[in-house]
């Protein structure tokens, strides 16, 4: 399948977006004053897909708005704005499955609610869920310590995943799910820990896909839209 955008962070190596450009058309986020510059282009702090709805921070990049209103993508807006720092960046971090909605009960912004309502909610403090957690359809993969305890999940160190002007990165922020592929920025044998993201790959059935050969990268994961 063919998308029509994948929306990734503007400063991913050449290599990754190069990679991307296979699968769609990519689109490079980047944002300035609305968040700290170490998240300014990652798509998980300004958007959440459900399968059927794209729900927007208001204060996203104009370009950003732009290329939905070009493609004619439907989209919604949230009710909250974004601030500078935390937690005010975390408002649509949330992830979820079939039947389940992964957030920060007291941060996510409500139309995030509304629009899984009837999931059941489970409820983390951290604030960056969505940077710290892979959903698969057996299993999760997290790399924030209080999640691993809440749920049964894989644990991947941060301190393996780069986020350039902070200390580290997330593994949220560092893989996607792409149809039955595992995407990876970055390479398994740049990590001491390559196991974990393997043996999480197949017990969901999943085919690792590498979208560079470096150390692993911390992008804010991808948004794919048909």
């Amino acid at each position: 399948m063919i998308f029509m955008l994948i929306i990734g962070d503007g400063r991913l190596p050449a290599e990754i977006r190069q990679e991307l450009q296979g699968m769609g058309e990519f689109f490079g986020l980047s944002s300035s004053g609305v968040v700290y510059p170490a998240i300014s282009g990652h798509p998980d702090i300004f958007l959440h897909k459900t399968a059927d709805k794209l729900i927007v921070a208001p204060n996203s990049a104009k370009e950003l708005i732009d290329k939905f209103i070009e493609k004619q993508i439907p989209f919604v807006f949230g009710e909250k704005e974004l601030g500078i720092s935390y937690p005010e960046t975390a408002f649509y971090n949330a992830t979820y499955a079939e039947e389940v909605l992964f957030c920060n009960q007291k941060l996510v912004d409500v139309s995030i609610l509304e629009a899984h309502a009837g999931k059941k909610i489970q409820h983390f403090n951290q604030g960056y869920v969505s940077c710290n957690l892979v959903v698969g359809g057996e299993s999760l993969l997290t790399s924030d310590r209080g999640i691993e305890k809440s749920v049964r999940a894989y644990f991947f160190p941060p301190t393996e995943i780069r986020l350039e002007g902070v200390k580290h990165g997330f593994i949220g922020g560092a893989c996607s799910i792409w149809q039955e592929s595992l995407l990876i920025n970055g390479s398994l044998k740049k990590t001491r820990h390559a196991d974990i993201l393997l043996r999480f790959a197949e017990e969901n059935h999943l085919i690792i896909k590498e979208l560079y050969d470096g150390s692993l990268i911390d992008g804010g994961g991808l948004i794919f839209l048909p």
